[in-house]
């Protein structure tokens, strides 16, 4: 085992040590009160038929009645501990995954799937069904070493037989580990790729893409599908040949001891009891063939997921800080993406005071929305650092960030759950907060006008939102609380009139609390209500001063009119 699939084993499954032990008694009870049947029926055979007692078969029936239960009792105990440690594995991993899988998209600068999550239940599956052989397979040479006291000839053939029948089962694993690896990558690019379609259904089809994007699809995975049915038609065959080993171990164990009954060396109870006993040796390792898939399956999320916490370690412990003054700080700022040579954001460097307002304009692909990532710690930077009063902005906690950051993105996507949910960050607060951040944005009539008001739901199956309500909701989500740092991306770009005029009647507001406001707009409207602007282009600032100063800059004297005379009239 690798370190950090060591480290990791024990950060998860330390925890469940005692759990471990007590599922491992309760096999051993399972396993030895497996014996019962076979010693049952050894005594009817070669004691009770015999001797005709019938004190001795209501006895003996009785003790098998009561090894019955108490096996069927351990057997329910153990599976309902099994299901208890799935979920305990998936309520514990699951936060974990998922906190590891946002911030390695942030350090990575890129959109990640949920893949982790799934992972986590991949495992959760095997831990909850498929685990249990293996707690049978500790106690495989106690079958062995009573079927050897009944006859050494028939241990030797079982031994040999159960060992043909797991070499079958490595040599499935062998033949089809490297195909089942690709096909499984290829599963999940697949995956990726139909969300991705989904997630763009209007464009899509619209634009009449899907014939097209079905055909690529189609293209791009015939060569999986052939590996697919390869690997299929070679563990059918070898999975129809353990079934065959294990029918012909089992019919040899049977004709073996009634041969060696017939010479007078095994009695008839003998007989019976070493087949049934036979077949329980091999048992754990059919249920192991029988589960490969899952086994295999698990095996890959665990390395998927021994790599995510590998590449993400955990950030340390940070003191939750008094409510910053807003002073934001670039220094020498660089931000390359991954993948690529080519950094996006080139040495920036700038100080925006408390209370300040700041548009940052510049023209398409200059690298804008970068610069706000980075801005507001979702990017980690190549180089270079981000302060917020002097604190780096990507080591404050999630505390601090849900009380003193506002961020509304240039594309505004609402979580499942109700409005209310969205607007309070998903946090418990007061209905006074929730409406108040709901004014100060104008959406508060707005939000009371749907079905449910602010118990609306929104998600699958819910009722659509325009993107001007989504925007209108996300800029009540960035207001709420008292934010020290707010950083708006494109906050108009789906507003009609009503709501362009709440979004500046708010930047106003803004400016009167003392909140540092960083705003990126090409609305002049907007632009109107900020202190300074920063022209950036291809990654670096070209202009960054007083508003009026950098339009005369930019020789736009009849936008520094208009800007003067909206400033006015706000």
């Amino acid at each position: 085992m690798k370190p950090a699939e060591k480290a990791l084993f024990l950060r998860i499954f330390d925890p469940l040590r005692k759990a471990a032990i007590g599922l491992f008694a309760f096999s051993a009870g399972i396993n030895i009160l497996m014996l019962a049947s076979p010693i049952y029926m050894y005594q009817i055979y070669d004691r009770v038929m015999t001797t005709r007692h019938l004190d001795t078969l209501v006895a003996l029936s009785l003790m098998m009645l009561v090894a019955v239960f108490v096996q069927a009792v351990l057997e329910a105990t153990r599976g309902v501990v099994f299901s208890r440690c799935g979920v305990w594995l998936e309520r514990t991993l699951g936060p974990q995954a998922l906190e590891k899988s946002i911030e390695l998209s942030c350090r990575a600068g890129s959109v990640k799937s949920a893949q982790a999550l799934r992972d986590v239940m991949t495992l959760r599956g095997l831990m909850s069904s498929g685990v249990a052989p293996f707690f049978d397979l500790p106690w495989i040479p106690l079958f062995y070493l009573v079927i050897t006291l009944v006859h050494p000839l028939i241990g030797l053939l079982v031994l040999g037989g159960s060992a043909v029948v797991f070499a079958i089962a490595v040599i499935n694993e062998r033949l089809t580990a490297a195909k089942s690896k690709h096909i499984n990558t290829a599963a999940l690019s697949g995956i990726e790729q139909a969300d991705a379609i989904i997630r763009n259904s209007d464009t899509v089809k619209a634009m009449g893409m899907l014939p097209a994007m079905l055909k690529q699809r189609a293209a791009t995975t015939r060569e999986t599908r052939a590996e697919q049915q390869a690997v299929g038609d070679i563990s059918a065959a070898i999975s129809a040949s353990g079934r065959f080993a294990r029918y012909v171990l089992q019919s040899s164990v049977l004709t073996l001891a009634a041969y060696l009954a017939i010479k007078g060396e095994v009695s008839p109870g003998g007989v019976g009891a070493v087949w049934m006993i036979s077949s329980r040796a091999i048992s754990p390792v059919e249920q192991l063939i029988s589960s490969w898939r899952a086994i295999f399956n698990a095996r890959f999320a665990w390395r998927r997921l021994t790599e995510l916490f590998d590449r993400v370690p955990d950030a340390p412990a940070s003191m939750n800080l008094p409510r910053p003054r807003g002073q934001l700080t670039a220094e020498r700022l660089v931000w390359t993406p991954p993948n690529s040579n080519v950094p996006i954001v080139k040495g920036v460097a700038f100080n925006i005071e408390p209370g300040e307002s700041v548009g940052l304009i510049g023209p398409s692909g200059a690298g804008k929305t970068s610069l706000v990532r980075l801005l507001i710690g979702s990017h980690y930077p190549t180089g270079g650092t981000v302060r917020l009063d002097g604190a780096d902005i990507t080591q404050i906690n999630a505390g601090d960030r849900s009380k003193y950051f506002g961020y509304l993105s240039q594309d505004v996507e609402l979580f499942p759950g109700t409005i209310r949910d969205n607007v309070s960050r998903f946090q418990e607060a007061s209905d006074e907060d929730v409406i108040a951040a709901a004014q100060r944005v104008g959406a508060h009539e707005l939000i009371l006008a749907l079905p449910q008001g602010y118990e609306t739901v929104i998600g699958p199956g819910a009722i659509p939102l325009s993107g001007g309500q989504r925007q209108r909701i996300g800029l009540a989500a960035a207001l709420f609380g008292d934010p020290a740092l707010i950083v708006l991306d494109e906050p108009g770009s789906s507003l009609d009139s009503a709501g362009e005029a709440a979004l500046n009647a708010t930047l106003m507001q803004l400016k009167k609390r003392g909140v540092t406001v960083i705003i990126v707009t090409q609305r002049i409207s907007n632009v109107a209500l900020v202190d300074r602007l920063m022209l950036f282009q291809d990654g670096r600032i070209e202009a960054f001063g007083p508003r009026d100063q950098v339009l005369q800059k930019l020789r736009a004297p009849a936008a520094v009119a208009d800007l003067r005379q909206g400033a006015r009239a706000g």
